[in-house]
Protein backbone atom coordinates (compact mmCIF):
# COMPACT_ATOMS: atom_id res chain seq x y z
CA UNK A 1 0.00 0.00 0.00
CA UNK A 2 2.80 2.58 1.13
CA UNK A 3 4.31 1.77 -2.67
CA UNK A 4 1.09 2.28 -3.74
CA UNK A 5 0.56 5.58 -2.11
CA UNK A 6 4.07 6.87 -3.41
CA UNK A 7 3.85 5.88 -6.89
CA UNK A 8 0.12 7.92 -6.85
CA UNK A 9 1.69 10.88 -5.20
CA UNK A 10 4.71 11.21 -7.86
CA UNK A 11 2.73 10.78 -10.80
CA UNK A 12 0.04 13.03 -9.31
CA UNK A 13 3.25 15.71 -8.97
CA UNK A 14 4.20 14.73 -12.60
CA UNK A 15 0.63 15.73 -14.15
CA UNK A 16 0.50 18.18 -12.32
CA UNK A 17 3.47 19.80 -13.27
CA UNK A 18 2.67 19.12 -17.03
CA UNK A 19 -1.06 20.64 -16.65
CA UNK A 20 1.42 23.92 -15.43
CA UNK A 21 3.95 23.85 -17.94
CA UNK A 22 0.44 23.80 -20.23
CA UNK A 23 -0.95 26.48 -18.85
CA UNK A 24 2.08 28.79 -19.33
CA UNK A 25 2.39 28.27 -23.03
CA UNK A 26 -1.52 28.89 -23.11
CA UNK A 27 -1.42 32.45 -21.46
CA UNK A 28 2.85 33.46 -21.65
CA UNK A 29 2.21 35.87 -18.36
CA UNK A 30 5.10 36.13 -16.17
CA UNK A 31 2.65 35.03 -13.27
CA UNK A 32 1.82 31.77 -14.92
CA UNK A 33 6.12 31.49 -15.71
CA UNK A 34 6.87 31.18 -11.96
CA UNK A 35 3.70 29.31 -11.07
CA UNK A 36 5.07 26.50 -13.47
CA UNK A 37 8.35 26.65 -12.72
CA UNK A 38 7.22 26.02 -9.23
CA UNK A 39 4.70 23.11 -9.84
CA UNK A 40 7.02 21.51 -12.75
CA UNK A 41 10.26 21.32 -10.78
CA UNK A 42 8.11 19.72 -8.43
CA UNK A 43 6.34 17.26 -10.74
CA UNK A 44 10.05 16.72 -12.35
CA UNK A 45 11.44 16.06 -8.68
CA UNK A 46 8.03 13.72 -8.40
CA UNK A 47 9.11 11.90 -11.95
CA UNK A 48 12.46 11.61 -10.87
CA UNK A 49 11.52 9.84 -7.83
CA UNK A 50 9.37 7.23 -9.97
CA UNK A 51 12.17 6.49 -12.46
CA UNK A 52 14.60 6.08 -9.03
CA UNK A 53 11.97 3.82 -7.31
CA UNK A 54 11.64 1.50 -10.57
CA UNK A 55 15.57 1.27 -10.87
CA UNK A 56 15.78 0.65 -7.15
CA UNK A 57 13.16 -2.29 -7.96
CA UNK A 58 15.52 -3.46 -10.72
CA UNK A 59 18.10 -3.60 -8.81
CA UNK A 60 20.23 -0.86 -10.53
CA UNK A 61 21.70 2.04 -8.71
CA UNK A 62 20.49 5.77 -8.72
CA UNK A 63 22.75 7.61 -11.54
CA UNK A 64 24.74 10.43 -10.54
CA UNK A 65 22.76 12.46 -12.92
CA UNK A 66 19.15 11.80 -11.35
CA UNK A 67 20.75 12.71 -7.48
CA UNK A 68 22.29 15.69 -9.08
CA UNK A 69 19.39 17.08 -10.83
CA UNK A 70 16.57 16.26 -7.76
CA UNK A 71 19.22 18.01 -5.72
CA UNK A 72 18.77 21.18 -8.51
CA UNK A 73 14.75 21.18 -9.33
CA UNK A 74 14.11 20.85 -5.57
CA UNK A 75 15.30 24.66 -4.27
CA UNK A 76 13.85 25.58 -7.58
CA UNK A 77 10.51 24.66 -7.08
CA UNK A 78 10.82 27.01 -3.98
CA UNK A 79 12.07 29.55 -5.77
CA UNK A 80 9.21 29.78 -8.32
CA UNK A 81 7.00 30.14 -5.67
CA UNK A 82 8.25 32.83 -4.10
CA UNK A 83 9.11 34.72 -7.22
CA UNK A 84 4.75 34.06 -8.42
CA UNK A 85 4.08 35.51 -4.59
CA UNK A 86 6.43 38.34 -5.78
CA UNK A 87 4.27 39.51 -9.00
CA UNK A 88 1.35 39.58 -6.45
CA UNK A 89 2.85 41.14 -3.28
CA UNK A 90 5.98 42.66 -4.25
CA UNK A 91 9.09 41.51 -2.19
CA UNK A 92 12.18 43.53 -1.45
CA UNK A 93 15.41 43.95 -2.98
CA UNK A 94 17.35 41.71 -0.43
CA UNK A 95 14.48 38.93 0.38
CA UNK A 96 14.91 38.65 -4.00
CA UNK A 97 19.13 38.42 -3.35
CA UNK A 98 19.14 36.04 0.08
CA UNK A 99 16.53 33.85 -0.75
CA UNK A 100 18.10 32.10 -3.76
CA UNK A 101 21.36 32.10 -2.58
CA UNK A 102 19.81 30.51 0.75
CA UNK A 103 18.20 27.75 -1.47
CA UNK A 104 21.04 27.28 -3.32
CA UNK A 105 24.07 27.04 -1.02
CA UNK A 106 22.94 23.99 1.12
CA UNK A 107 21.83 22.23 -2.53
CA UNK A 108 25.23 22.88 -3.74
CA UNK A 109 27.01 21.55 -0.71
CA UNK A 110 24.76 18.37 -0.72
CA UNK A 111 25.73 18.14 -4.05
CA UNK A 112 29.10 18.62 -3.35
CA UNK A 113 29.11 16.33 -0.14
CA UNK A 114 27.65 13.24 -1.93
CA UNK A 115 30.19 12.68 -4.44
CA UNK A 116 33.51 14.10 -3.39
CA UNK A 117 33.34 13.39 0.68
CA UNK A 118 31.64 10.16 1.08
CA UNK A 119 33.47 9.29 4.52
CA UNK A 120 31.39 13.06 6.23
CA UNK A 121 28.54 11.78 4.08
CA UNK A 122 26.04 10.96 7.05
CA UNK A 123 26.71 14.11 9.32
CA UNK A 124 27.47 16.49 6.85
CA UNK A 125 24.50 15.38 4.16
CA UNK A 126 22.27 15.08 6.80
CA UNK A 127 22.97 18.80 7.80
CA UNK A 128 23.02 19.76 4.73
CA UNK A 129 19.86 18.17 3.93
CA UNK A 130 18.00 20.36 6.85
CA UNK A 131 19.25 23.57 6.05
CA UNK A 132 17.61 22.94 2.48
CA UNK A 133 14.52 21.55 3.69
CA UNK A 134 14.25 24.84 6.08
CA UNK A 135 15.47 27.08 3.69
CA UNK A 136 12.54 25.91 1.07
CA UNK A 137 10.01 25.33 3.99
CA UNK A 138 10.23 29.39 4.32
CA UNK A 139 10.53 30.56 0.77
CA UNK A 140 7.05 28.38 0.40
CA UNK A 141 5.40 29.08 3.21
CA UNK A 142 6.38 32.96 3.40
CA UNK A 143 4.02 33.04 0.22
CA UNK A 144 1.30 30.28 1.78
CA UNK A 145 0.77 32.25 4.90
CA UNK A 146 0.55 35.80 2.85
CA UNK A 147 -1.93 34.37 0.27
CA UNK A 148 -4.11 33.04 3.04
CA UNK A 149 -3.80 36.25 4.94
CA UNK A 150 -4.58 38.77 1.57
CA UNK A 151 -7.34 36.17 0.70
CA UNK A 152 -9.63 37.33 3.12
CA UNK A 153 -12.66 39.61 2.11
CA UNK A 154 -11.78 38.74 -1.67
CA UNK A 155 -14.75 37.21 -3.56
CA UNK A 156 -15.38 33.18 -2.86
CA UNK A 157 -13.31 31.85 -5.62
CA UNK A 158 -10.79 33.78 -5.72
CA UNK A 159 -11.03 33.64 -2.11
CA UNK A 160 -10.82 29.28 -2.02
CA UNK A 161 -8.32 28.84 -4.89
CA UNK A 162 -5.65 31.34 -2.81
CA UNK A 163 -6.28 29.09 0.22
CA UNK A 164 -6.05 25.92 -1.79
CA UNK A 165 -2.85 27.28 -2.75
CA UNK A 166 -1.86 28.04 0.59
CA UNK A 167 -3.07 24.27 1.98
CA UNK A 168 -1.31 22.40 -0.89
CA UNK A 169 1.88 24.36 -0.28
CA UNK A 170 1.00 23.86 3.62
CA UNK A 171 0.70 20.37 3.37
CA UNK A 172 4.09 19.83 1.32
CA UNK A 173 6.10 21.64 3.94
CA UNK A 174 4.58 19.45 6.81
CA UNK A 175 6.04 16.25 4.49
CA UNK A 176 9.04 17.31 4.04
CA UNK A 177 9.29 18.67 7.68
CA UNK A 178 8.59 15.47 9.39
CA UNK A 179 10.55 12.88 6.50
CA UNK A 180 13.68 15.26 7.33
CA UNK A 181 12.78 14.99 11.06
CA UNK A 182 12.07 11.16 10.80
CA UNK A 183 14.31 9.94 8.09
CA UNK A 184 13.36 6.24 8.79
CA UNK A 185 9.57 6.56 9.85
CA UNK A 186 7.81 3.27 8.85
CA UNK A 187 4.49 2.09 8.68
CA UNK A 188 1.54 4.43 9.85
CA UNK A 189 3.97 7.29 9.51
CA UNK A 190 5.28 6.84 6.22
CA UNK A 191 1.41 6.02 4.99
CA UNK A 192 0.26 9.42 6.60
CA UNK A 193 2.76 11.03 5.00
CA UNK A 194 1.94 9.93 1.52
CA UNK A 195 -1.19 10.57 2.23
CA UNK A 196 -0.86 14.14 2.35
CA UNK A 197 1.47 14.67 -0.15
CA UNK A 198 -0.96 13.00 -2.56
CA UNK A 199 -4.11 15.86 -1.08
CA UNK A 200 -1.90 18.28 -1.96
CA UNK A 201 -2.04 17.87 -5.30
CA UNK A 202 -6.26 18.75 -5.82
CA UNK A 203 -5.36 21.02 -3.57
CA UNK A 204 -2.70 22.50 -5.89
CA UNK A 205 -4.72 22.29 -9.19
CA UNK A 206 -7.82 23.58 -7.69
CA UNK A 207 -5.57 26.70 -6.94
CA UNK A 208 -4.62 27.78 -10.07
CA UNK A 209 -7.17 25.06 -12.68
CA UNK A 210 -10.28 24.71 -10.30
CA UNK A 211 -13.27 22.23 -12.58
CA UNK A 212 -16.54 24.42 -13.40
CA UNK A 213 -18.71 22.30 -10.75
CA UNK A 214 -15.77 23.27 -7.84
CA UNK A 215 -16.25 26.77 -8.96
CA UNK A 216 -20.34 26.38 -8.65
CA UNK A 217 -20.16 24.95 -4.87
CA UNK A 218 -17.47 27.66 -3.92
CA UNK A 219 -19.81 30.61 -5.56
CA UNK A 220 -22.98 28.92 -3.86
CA UNK A 221 -22.74 30.97 -0.91
CA UNK A 222 -22.66 34.17 -2.37
CA UNK A 223 -25.48 33.19 -5.58
CA UNK A 224 -28.39 34.77 -4.12
CA UNK A 225 -26.36 37.88 -4.03
CA UNK A 226 -25.50 38.08 -7.12
CA UNK A 227 -29.20 37.29 -8.32
CA UNK A 228 -30.48 40.51 -6.02
CA UNK A 229 -27.61 42.74 -8.00
CA UNK A 230 -28.87 41.44 -11.26
CA UNK A 231 -32.11 41.66 -10.36
CA UNK A 232 -31.70 45.42 -9.56
CA UNK A 233 -30.55 46.30 -12.40
CA UNK A 234 -33.61 45.09 -14.18
CA UNK A 235 -35.95 46.25 -11.61
CA UNK A 236 -34.58 49.19 -10.04
CA UNK A 237 -34.95 52.81 -12.40
CA UNK A 238 -33.25 55.37 -11.63
CA UNK A 239 -31.66 57.87 -13.56
CA UNK A 240 -28.41 56.66 -15.31
CA UNK A 241 -25.31 57.76 -12.93
CA UNK A 242 -27.43 56.31 -9.90
CA UNK A 243 -27.64 53.27 -11.63
CA UNK A 244 -24.01 52.98 -12.93
CA UNK A 245 -22.98 53.97 -9.85
CA UNK A 246 -24.91 51.04 -8.06
CA UNK A 247 -24.06 48.43 -10.64
CA UNK A 248 -20.43 49.70 -9.81
CA UNK A 249 -20.18 48.69 -6.33
CA UNK A 250 -20.83 44.81 -7.48
CA UNK A 251 -18.73 44.89 -9.89
CA UNK A 252 -15.84 45.74 -8.01
CA UNK A 253 -16.73 43.34 -5.42
CA UNK A 254 -17.44 40.70 -8.04
CA UNK A 255 -13.39 40.34 -9.33
CA UNK A 256 -11.76 41.60 -6.19
CA UNK A 257 -11.31 45.02 -7.65
CA UNK A 258 -9.95 48.29 -6.02
CA UNK A 259 -12.32 50.74 -7.62
CA UNK A 260 -14.05 51.23 -10.95
CA UNK A 261 -15.72 53.52 -13.43
CA UNK A 262 -18.36 53.68 -16.11
CA UNK A 263 -17.53 55.16 -19.34
CA UNK A 264 -19.82 56.88 -22.13
CA UNK A 265 -19.60 56.08 -25.59
CA UNK A 266 -18.28 59.45 -26.47
CA UNK A 267 -15.15 58.73 -23.18
CA UNK A 268 -17.25 61.06 -20.72
CA UNK A 269 -17.58 59.35 -16.95
CA UNK A 270 -21.14 58.52 -16.15
CA UNK A 271 -19.91 57.16 -12.74
CA UNK A 272 -16.79 55.91 -10.39
CA UNK A 273 -16.36 54.10 -7.48
CA UNK A 274 -13.24 54.51 -5.11
CA UNK A 275 -11.36 56.09 -7.67
CA UNK A 276 -10.41 59.86 -7.70
CA UNK A 277 -10.98 61.91 -10.98
CA UNK A 278 -7.44 61.81 -12.23
CA UNK A 279 -7.81 58.22 -12.29
CA UNK A 280 -10.89 58.19 -13.69
CA UNK A 281 -9.58 60.52 -16.37
CA UNK A 282 -6.77 58.06 -17.38
CA UNK A 283 -8.87 55.34 -17.26
CA UNK A 284 -10.97 56.78 -19.41
CA UNK A 285 -8.36 57.69 -22.06
CA UNK A 286 -7.04 53.98 -21.56
CA UNK A 287 -9.90 52.25 -22.29
CA UNK A 288 -11.38 50.93 -25.30
CA UNK A 289 -8.35 50.77 -28.48
CA UNK A 290 -8.15 47.06 -30.41
CA UNK A 291 -6.90 44.96 -27.69
CA UNK A 292 -9.10 42.06 -27.38
CA UNK A 293 -7.97 40.97 -23.86
CA UNK A 294 -10.14 41.95 -21.13
CA UNK A 295 -7.58 42.41 -18.43
CA UNK A 296 -4.07 44.65 -19.94
CA UNK A 297 -2.39 47.50 -18.30
CA UNK A 298 -3.68 50.39 -16.94
CA UNK A 299 -3.49 53.44 -14.65
CA UNK A 300 -0.45 53.86 -12.26
CA UNK A 301 0.81 50.63 -13.78
CA UNK A 302 -2.27 48.63 -11.84
CA UNK A 303 -4.31 45.86 -14.42
CA UNK A 304 -7.50 47.19 -15.37
CA UNK A 305 -10.85 44.61 -16.85
CA UNK A 306 -12.06 46.58 -19.80
CA UNK A 307 -15.33 45.73 -20.76
CA UNK A 308 -17.78 47.05 -23.39
CA UNK A 309 -20.77 48.17 -23.18
CA UNK A 310 -23.37 47.81 -25.91
CA UNK A 311 -25.73 51.02 -25.42
CA UNK A 312 -28.30 51.93 -28.35
CA UNK A 313 -26.11 55.43 -28.16
CA UNK A 314 -22.64 53.58 -28.97
CA UNK A 315 -20.15 51.49 -27.20
CA UNK A 316 -19.34 52.41 -23.53
CA UNK A 317 -17.19 50.28 -20.93
CA UNK A 318 -17.30 48.99 -18.23
CA UNK A 319 -13.20 49.68 -16.43
CA UNK A 320 -12.37 48.21 -13.25
CA UNK A 321 -9.02 48.81 -11.55
CA UNK A 322 -8.19 44.47 -11.29
CA UNK A 323 -7.16 43.95 -7.33
CA UNK A 324 -3.71 42.10 -7.15
CA UNK A 325 -5.00 38.66 -7.63
CA UNK A 326 -7.50 38.91 -10.25
CA UNK A 327 -5.35 38.83 -13.19
CA UNK A 328 -4.60 34.73 -12.51
CA UNK A 329 -7.09 34.15 -9.45
CA UNK A 330 -10.24 35.34 -11.06
CA UNK A 331 -10.99 34.32 -14.61
CA UNK A 332 -14.65 32.85 -13.76
CA UNK A 333 -15.73 35.99 -12.48
CA UNK A 334 -14.31 37.88 -15.54
CA UNK A 335 -16.49 35.65 -17.42
CA UNK A 336 -19.51 36.55 -15.04
CA UNK A 337 -18.43 40.06 -15.07
CA UNK A 338 -19.21 39.84 -18.91
CA UNK A 339 -22.57 38.65 -18.39
CA UNK A 340 -23.49 41.75 -15.34
CA UNK A 341 -21.71 43.92 -17.94
CA UNK A 342 -24.08 42.41 -20.68
CA UNK A 343 -27.15 43.46 -18.27
CA UNK A 344 -25.68 46.44 -17.23
CA UNK A 345 -26.09 47.69 -20.73
CA UNK A 346 -29.57 46.94 -20.84
CA UNK A 347 -30.21 48.53 -17.62
CA UNK A 348 -28.53 51.66 -19.19
CA UNK A 349 -30.54 51.58 -22.52
CA UNK A 350 -33.68 51.33 -19.95
CA UNK A 351 -32.57 54.05 -17.65
CA UNK A 352 -31.93 56.48 -20.62
CA UNK A 353 -35.48 55.70 -21.77
CA UNK A 354 -37.30 56.65 -19.04
CA UNK A 355 -35.37 59.90 -18.49
CA UNK A 356 -36.10 60.75 -21.92
CA UNK A 357 -39.72 59.69 -21.51
CA UNK A 358 -39.58 61.81 -18.29
CA UNK A 359 -38.05 64.82 -20.21
CA UNK A 360 -40.39 64.77 -22.60
CA UNK A 361 -43.21 64.40 -20.63
CA UNK A 362 -41.79 67.65 -18.73
CA UNK A 363 -41.00 69.34 -22.22
CA UNK A 364 -44.90 69.17 -23.06
CA UNK A 365 -46.09 70.04 -19.43
CA UNK A 366 -43.84 73.59 -19.79
CA UNK A 367 -44.98 73.57 -23.74
CA UNK A 368 -48.32 73.39 -22.38
CA UNK A 369 -48.34 76.55 -19.57
CA UNK A 370 -46.05 78.48 -22.12
CA UNK A 371 -48.63 78.09 -24.96
CA UNK A 372 -51.93 78.99 -22.21
CA UNK A 373 -49.73 81.93 -20.62
CA UNK A 374 -47.23 83.32 -23.56
CA UNK A 375 -49.89 83.26 -26.29
CA UNK A 376 -53.06 84.40 -24.15
CA UNK A 377 -51.55 88.33 -24.14
CA UNK A 378 -51.27 88.78 -27.70
CA UNK A 379 -55.01 86.85 -28.54
CA UNK A 380 -56.30 88.84 -25.98
CA UNK A 381 -55.21 92.02 -27.75
CA UNK A 382 -56.56 90.57 -30.94
CA UNK A 383 -59.33 89.68 -30.22
CA UNK A 384 -60.48 93.04 -28.46
CA UNK A 385 -59.43 94.53 -31.71
CA UNK A 386 -61.63 92.33 -33.67
CA UNK A 387 -64.14 92.90 -31.69
CA UNK A 388 -63.94 97.13 -31.69
CA UNK A 389 -63.90 96.33 -35.52
CA UNK A 390 -66.68 94.36 -35.72
CA UNK A 391 -68.45 97.26 -33.79
CA UNK A 392 -67.64 99.61 -35.83
CA UNK A 393 -65.72 101.62 -32.94
CA UNK A 394 -62.41 102.08 -35.04
CA UNK A 395 -62.19 105.00 -37.69
CA UNK A 396 -61.12 104.36 -41.06
CA UNK A 397 -58.24 106.68 -40.59
CA UNK A 398 -57.17 104.77 -37.42
CA UNK A 399 -57.31 101.18 -39.38
CA UNK A 400 -53.30 101.46 -41.00
CA UNK A 401 -51.71 101.76 -37.00
CA UNK A 402 -54.27 99.02 -35.95
CA UNK A 403 -53.51 96.92 -38.53
CA UNK A 404 -49.31 97.14 -38.41
CA UNK A 405 -50.28 96.52 -34.37
CA UNK A 406 -52.07 93.15 -34.98
CA UNK A 407 -49.14 92.11 -37.64
CA UNK A 408 -46.60 92.84 -34.74
CA UNK A 409 -48.79 90.73 -32.34
CA UNK A 410 -49.05 88.01 -34.75
CA UNK A 411 -45.37 87.85 -35.37
CA UNK A 412 -44.55 87.78 -31.86
CA UNK A 413 -46.81 84.91 -31.62
CA UNK A 414 -45.63 83.30 -34.85
CA UNK A 415 -41.73 82.99 -33.05
CA UNK A 416 -42.95 81.28 -30.29
CA UNK A 417 -44.82 78.96 -31.91
CA UNK A 418 -41.80 78.69 -33.86
CA UNK A 419 -39.42 77.92 -31.21
CA UNK A 420 -41.52 75.68 -29.55
CA UNK A 421 -41.91 73.27 -32.50
CA UNK A 422 -38.34 73.74 -33.54
CA UNK A 423 -37.29 72.77 -30.09
CA UNK A 424 -40.03 69.88 -30.10
CA UNK A 425 -38.27 68.82 -33.35
CA UNK A 426 -34.65 68.50 -31.74
CA UNK A 427 -36.10 66.56 -28.30
CA UNK A 428 -37.46 64.42 -30.99
CA UNK A 429 -34.29 63.68 -33.03
CA UNK A 430 -36.32 64.71 -36.12
CA UNK A 431 -34.69 68.10 -37.09
CA UNK A 432 -33.80 68.00 -40.81
CA UNK A 433 -31.27 70.43 -42.16
CA UNK A 434 -31.19 71.99 -45.60
CA UNK A 435 -27.74 73.42 -45.82
CA UNK A 436 -26.59 74.89 -48.63
CA UNK A 437 -24.25 78.00 -49.64
CA UNK A 438 -25.51 80.97 -48.28
CA UNK A 439 -25.23 84.80 -48.55
CA UNK A 440 -25.45 86.02 -44.72
CA UNK A 441 -25.54 89.07 -45.46
CA UNK A 442 -28.89 88.94 -47.37
CA UNK A 443 -30.52 86.44 -44.82
CA UNK A 444 -29.77 89.08 -41.80
CA UNK A 445 -30.97 92.01 -44.24
CA UNK A 446 -34.52 90.29 -44.60
CA UNK A 447 -34.57 89.29 -40.59
CA UNK A 448 -34.59 93.01 -39.94
CA UNK A 449 -37.06 93.91 -42.63
CA UNK A 450 -39.63 91.24 -41.62
CA UNK A 451 -38.75 92.63 -37.65
CA UNK A 452 -38.96 95.97 -38.31
CA UNK A 453 -42.93 96.57 -37.52
CA UNK A 454 -41.66 94.87 -33.91
CA UNK A 455 -39.36 97.90 -33.30
CA UNK A 456 -41.92 100.73 -33.44
CA UNK A 457 -40.06 102.59 -30.58
CA UNK A 458 -35.99 101.11 -31.29
CA UNK A 459 -33.68 101.98 -34.60
CA UNK A 460 -33.52 98.46 -35.97
CA UNK A 461 -31.13 98.46 -38.63
CA UNK A 462 -28.31 96.04 -40.50
CA UNK A 463 -24.71 96.29 -41.56
CA UNK A 464 -23.43 93.80 -44.18
CA UNK A 465 -20.71 94.47 -46.40
CA UNK A 466 -20.39 95.31 -50.45
CA UNK A 467 -19.44 91.60 -51.08
CA UNK A 468 -21.29 88.40 -49.72
CA UNK A 469 -20.07 86.02 -47.13
CA UNK A 470 -21.02 83.09 -48.30
CA UNK A 471 -21.23 80.18 -45.31
CA UNK A 472 -22.57 76.55 -45.50
CA UNK A 473 -25.97 76.70 -43.74
CA UNK A 474 -29.63 76.11 -43.95
CA UNK A 475 -30.89 79.36 -44.32
CA UNK A 476 -34.40 78.88 -42.83
CA UNK A 477 -32.96 78.28 -39.55
CA UNK A 478 -30.10 80.90 -39.44
CA UNK A 479 -33.36 83.16 -40.20
CA UNK A 480 -34.85 81.99 -37.55
CA UNK A 481 -31.57 82.03 -35.08
CA UNK A 482 -31.36 86.06 -36.51
CA UNK A 483 -35.45 86.43 -35.35
CA UNK A 484 -34.70 85.10 -31.98
CA UNK A 485 -31.47 87.20 -31.39
CA UNK A 486 -33.02 90.10 -32.91
CA UNK A 487 -36.48 89.97 -31.19
CA UNK A 488 -34.44 89.53 -27.86
CA UNK A 489 -32.45 92.51 -28.38
CA UNK A 490 -35.86 94.47 -28.76
CA UNK A 491 -37.66 93.41 -25.89
CA UNK A 492 -34.78 93.45 -23.79
CA UNK A 493 -33.96 97.26 -24.32
CA UNK A 494 -36.84 99.25 -22.73
CA UNK A 495 -38.05 102.48 -25.03
CA UNK A 496 -35.95 103.73 -27.28
CA UNK A 497 -32.39 102.47 -28.41
CA UNK A 498 -30.47 101.07 -31.19
CA UNK A 499 -30.67 97.62 -32.27
CA UNK A 500 -27.71 96.38 -35.04
CA UNK A 501 -27.40 93.34 -37.40
CA UNK A 502 -23.70 93.40 -38.67
CA UNK A 503 -22.44 90.86 -40.74
CA UNK A 504 -18.36 90.31 -41.11
CA UNK A 505 -16.36 87.99 -41.80
CA UNK A 506 -12.40 86.23 -40.83
CA UNK A 507 -10.51 83.71 -41.76
CA UNK A 508 -12.81 81.06 -39.23
CA UNK A 509 -16.15 81.66 -40.85
CA UNK A 510 -18.76 84.22 -41.05
CA UNK A 511 -19.91 86.28 -38.68
CA UNK A 512 -23.75 88.32 -37.62
CA UNK A 513 -23.65 89.91 -34.71
CA UNK A 514 -27.02 91.64 -33.03
CA UNK A 515 -25.73 94.64 -30.41
CA UNK A 516 -28.37 96.33 -28.74
CA UNK A 517 -28.11 98.75 -25.85
CA UNK A 518 -30.93 97.12 -23.44
CA UNK A 519 -30.36 96.02 -19.64
CA UNK A 520 -27.45 93.50 -20.14
CA UNK A 521 -26.77 90.13 -18.60
CA UNK A 522 -24.82 89.67 -15.18
CA UNK A 523 -22.16 87.18 -14.85
CA UNK A 524 -24.73 84.56 -12.36
CA UNK A 525 -27.26 85.05 -15.12
CA UNK A 526 -24.71 83.72 -17.52
CA UNK A 527 -24.88 79.62 -16.53
CA UNK A 528 -28.32 79.38 -17.60
CA UNK A 529 -28.66 81.58 -20.35
CA UNK A 530 -28.63 78.99 -23.30
CA UNK A 531 -30.64 76.25 -21.19
CA UNK A 532 -34.59 75.27 -21.84
CA UNK A 533 -36.64 77.59 -20.41
CA UNK A 534 -33.56 79.34 -19.06
CA UNK A 535 -35.45 83.52 -18.37
CA UNK A 536 -32.99 86.64 -16.97
CA UNK A 537 -34.09 86.90 -13.44
CA UNK A 538 -34.31 90.40 -12.42
CA UNK A 539 -37.06 93.10 -12.03
CA UNK A 540 -35.71 95.18 -15.40
CA UNK A 541 -37.03 91.66 -17.14
CA UNK A 542 -39.83 90.31 -14.98
CA UNK A 543 -42.63 91.59 -17.62
CA UNK A 544 -40.98 90.59 -20.71
CA UNK A 545 -42.75 87.97 -22.92
CA UNK A 546 -40.93 84.76 -24.10
CA UNK A 547 -40.98 81.15 -23.40
CA UNK A 548 -37.41 80.72 -22.23
CA UNK A 549 -36.46 78.51 -25.34
CA UNK A 550 -34.87 81.03 -27.98
CA UNK A 551 -31.06 81.31 -26.87
CA UNK A 552 -31.25 77.20 -26.45
CA UNK A 553 -32.76 76.96 -29.74
CA UNK A 554 -30.64 79.20 -31.17
CA UNK A 555 -27.06 77.44 -30.09
CA UNK A 556 -28.57 73.92 -31.04
CA UNK A 557 -29.36 75.37 -34.36
CA UNK A 558 -25.71 76.79 -35.00
CA UNK A 559 -23.91 73.64 -33.74
CA UNK A 560 -26.32 71.28 -35.63
CA UNK A 561 -24.62 73.31 -38.79
CA UNK A 562 -20.83 73.38 -37.46
CA UNK A 563 -21.33 77.20 -35.98
CA UNK A 564 -22.01 78.38 -32.35
CA UNK A 565 -23.81 81.31 -30.61
CA UNK A 566 -22.03 83.18 -28.31
CA UNK A 567 -22.54 86.31 -26.02
CA UNK A 568 -20.49 89.39 -24.38
CA UNK A 569 -22.54 91.62 -22.22
CA UNK A 570 -21.89 93.89 -19.21
CA UNK A 571 -25.26 95.05 -17.56
CA UNK A 572 -27.17 98.33 -18.24
CA UNK A 573 -24.75 98.58 -21.40
CA UNK A 574 -26.07 96.10 -23.48
CA UNK A 575 -25.34 93.03 -25.35
CA UNK A 576 -23.36 91.58 -27.96
CA UNK A 577 -24.64 87.94 -29.51
CA UNK A 578 -22.78 86.78 -32.37
CA UNK A 579 -23.87 83.74 -34.63
CA UNK A 580 -20.71 82.16 -36.18
CA UNK A 581 -21.09 79.88 -39.05
CA UNK A 582 -18.64 78.09 -41.31
CA UNK A 583 -17.48 79.75 -44.83
CA UNK A 584 -18.06 78.06 -47.88
CA UNK A 585 -16.09 77.41 -50.50
CA UNK A 586 -15.80 80.17 -52.97
CA UNK A 587 -17.51 79.76 -56.40
CA UNK A 588 -20.57 77.89 -54.49
CA UNK A 589 -23.57 78.21 -55.90
CA UNK A 590 -25.49 80.51 -53.81
CA UNK A 591 -28.93 79.77 -52.67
Amino acid sequence: MLVALQYATDVAFALLGIVAIGDWLRYRTRRHFYLAIALASLGAVAALGVVTQLLAAAHVGSPQGIRLATIALFPLSGWGLLMFRHTFLRLSVVARVVAPLALAAPAAALAFLLDFYRPLQSMAVEASTLLLVAAWSICVGEPSLRFWLAARGLPVVQRRRLRALSYGYAGLIFVLVVAAANPRARGGVSIAISVIALLAVPALYAAFSPPRLLRLLWRDDEEEAYRSAVNDLVVFAPDRETLARRALEWATRLVGASGGAVLEPDGSVLAVSHLNPAVAERLAEQAGGTTPEAIRAGADGRPMVDLPLNLDTGEGHLVVLAGPFTPLFATEEIARLREYGATLSVALDRARLSERMRALEDTKSRFLRLASHELRGPLTLIRGYISMLDEGAIAPEELHSMTALLMSRVTQMTNMLNEMLETARLEDERLELNVQPCDLGHLAQSVVRVMSPLATAHELTAEVPPEPVLVLCDPARVENILTILVDNAIKYSPGAGKVCCTVRKDEDGGIAEVIDEGVGIAPEDMPSLFTRFGRLQNPATSSVPGTGLGLYLSRELARRQGGDVGVVSEPGRGSRFSLRLPLAEKGAPVA
